[in-house]
C-alpha cells in the first residue's frame, strides 16, 4: 500500500465524518438511542435522528533504535495510522444495526499485505430484551478489557492495546453472541456472554525455522466471558475461555484452547489493569503464556504518566526437547489530554526477546531494541 493511497483512504473517511450528523458521545462509551420514554403515542422518529456516527483517528510517528519491530524501523515511520467510522441505526429502543469500517497502517509491518484500504470489521444486528441482548453478524470478539476499544486512541493509555493479549489480526467473529446482565446483589453485578461462529487469525509469528506470516481461518470458534463488577466503583474482574478449531483440508483439525483472567481498577486519577492469558495452540505447534500490567497516574488535570510491562512465552515441543521463546516489553509514557476527545502521547519502550520483524533463531541470544512512538488521537 502506498502512502498516497493510504492518505486517500484517510481523507475519504474524514470526509464521510463531516457529511453526517454527529452525536455528542465519545467512541467506545455507552451509546444512547436518543429515544425518551412516554406514556403517550410517540411521533414517528425522523430517519436522521435514528442515525448516530462515532469514529476515531490516531496518527503517529514511530522509530526503533536497532531491530525492526511492529513495523518500526531505524529510519522512523510516519505511516502509523488508525482510522474508523462506526454507524448505528436504531429501529427502536431495542433494535439497532451497527457497522464499523476501518483503515489502518502500521509502518513496514509484514501484516500490511493482509490489510485492505478499507476493512469491514463490524456489521451486525443487535436486539435487547430485558436483561438479555443478542448480536448476529460480524461481531466484536470478546477478548478482555479492550475487546471493543483496543484501537480507540483516547481510551487506551498507549498507542495500541498490549499485543501480548490483543494480536493485530484477531478482531471479530462471523456468527452470533448472547449477553446477560444479572440483577445487582449487595452492590455486585455479573455480566456474562457467549459467542460462536467463524473467525480469522492474521499475524506474524516466530516459529522454529523462521518468521511465519499466518492467515488462518477457525471454522468453529467459541468464546465465553464473565465480568464481575464490585461494589467499589471502577473495580471489576473477569474471565474468558476460548476454544477454536482450524479449517484445513491437508492436516488434522486441532482443538485450540486459551483462557484469560482480567482485573481492572479505574478511578478518577489512577488506574491499574492486568490480564493473564494461557493456553495450548497445536495449530501453530506451541503453548502460550502471556500477561501484562499497566497503570497510570494523572499528576495534573491534563497530564497522565503511564507504565506498562508485557511478557510472552511461546513453548515449542521438539524431538530433542522443548524450546521456549521469551519476550518482554517495558514501556513508559505521557498522555496530555487537550480535551477528553483529543490526546497527545509520547511513549518509549524497551523490547527484549525474539518477536521482531526479522527472524531471531531460538538458539541465539535474545535481541533488544528501544522504540518510541509519538501520537495524536481524537474521537468523535
Amino acid at each position: 500500500m502506498s502512502r498516497r493511497v493510504g492518505w486517500a483512504a484517510t481523507l475519504f473517511l474524514w470526509a464521510g465524518l463531516s457529511a453526517l450528523p454527529l452525536s455528542g458521545q465519545t467512541a467506545g462509551q455507552p451509546e444512547s438511542t436518543g429515544f425518551q420514554e412516554s406514556h403517550e403515542t410517540p411521533e414517528p422518529t425522523p430517519t436522521s435522528e435514528r442515525f448516530t456516527l462515532h469514529g476515531y483517528l490516531t496518527q503517529a510517528y514511530a522509530q526503533s533504535s536497532d531491530v525492526p519491530v511492529y513495523g518500526m524501523t531505524k529510519t522512523g515511520r510516519a505511516d502509523y495510522r488508525l482510522l474508523a467510522l462506526q454507524i448505528r441505526y436504531a429501529l427502536d429502543d431495542d433494535d439497532e444495526f451497527v457497522t464499523q469500517v476501518r483503515h489502518r497502517h502500521f509502518g513496514a509491518s509484514p501484516l500490511i499485505q493482509f490489510e485492505p484500504e478499507l476493512a469491514l470489521v463490524w456489521a451486525y444486528y443487535q436486539r435487547h430484551f430485558g436483561p438479555f441482548s443478542a448480536r448476529v453478524g460480524r461481531i466484536p470478539i470478546e477478548q478482555g478489557i479492550y475487546s471493543e476499544t483496543r484501537f480507540v486512541g483516547t481510551l487506551v493509555p498507549f498507542f495500541r492495546a498490549p499485543v501480548t493479549m490483543y494480536a493485530e489480526g484477531v478482531e471479530s467473529i462471523d456468527g452470533a453472541s448472547v449477553y446477560y446482565t444479572a440483577p445487582p446483589v449487595a452492590g455486585w453485578t455479573v455480566q456474562a456472554s457467549a459467542s460462536a461462529g467463524t473467525s480469522e487469525f492474521k499475524d506474524v509469528l516466530p516459529f522454529l525455522t523462521g518468521l511465519g506470516l499466518v492467515d488462518q481461518v477457525f471454522y468453529r470458534d467459541y468464546v465465553g466471558q464473565v465480568w464481575v463488577d464490585s461494589p467499589i466503583p471502577g473495580v471489576r474482574v473477569g474471565g474468558n475461555t476460548h476454544i477454536f478449531y482450524e479449517r484445513t483440508d491437508t492436516t488434522p483439525r486441532h482443538r485450540n484452547e486459551t483462557w484469560t483472567l482480567s482485573a481492572d481498577a479505574t478511578f478518577d486519577r489512577l488506574f491499574v489493569r492486568a490480564e493473564h492469558n494461557q493456553g495450548k495452540v497445536p495449530t501453530f505447534g506451541t503453548d502460550v503464556i502471556g500477561h501484562y500490567i499497566q497503570g497510570g497516574v494523572r499528576v495534573l488535570e491534563p497530564l497522565t504518566l503511564t507504565y506498562q510491562y508485557e511478557f510472552l512465552r511461546l513453548h515449542f515441543p521438539t524431538p530433542s526437547g522443548p524450546l521456549s521463546q521469551r519476550s518482554r516489553d517495558r514501556g513508559a509514557g505521557v498522555v496530555y489530554a487537550l480535551r477528553p476527545s483529543v490526546h497527545l502521547k509520547v511513549e518509549r519502550h524497551r523490547d527484549t526477546g525474539y518477536r521482531f520483524d526479522t527472524f531471531v533463531p531460538l538458539t541465539s541470544p535474545a535481541l533488544s531494541t528501544n522504540y518510541w512512538i509519538s501520537s495524536f488521537s481524537t474521537s468523535f
